[in-house]
């Protein structure tokens, strides 16, 4: 990988990563209140961007030309 795209590649990560910071310190004292757990929103939003990230990681790998022929079924999908 270029070094251009491992910085963005971490940019963006550090950026998800904040953005649960935030929603961690917006959200823990209603989430204590009315959920006991004053996590509960950040280990759901952890949970999804574990899984996006390993999608991402997939779809890299997988190189962009073997997916254009599913692209306009993913893009029906997207739209959904």
């Amino acid at each position: 990988m270029k070094k251009t795209t491992i910085t963005v590649y971490f940019l963006a990560i550090f950026i998800a990563v904040f953005g649960i910071l935030i929603i961690f310190s917006v959200s823990a004292p209603v989430a204590q209140d009315k959920l006991n757990d004053s996590f509960y929103f950040v280990k759901k939003q952890s949970m999804w961007l574990f899984i996006a990230l390993a999608l991402q990681i997939f779809v890299m790998k997988l190189g962009y030309s073997k997916l254009y022929k599913f692209a306009p079924v993913l893009f029906k999908i997207g739209l959904l």
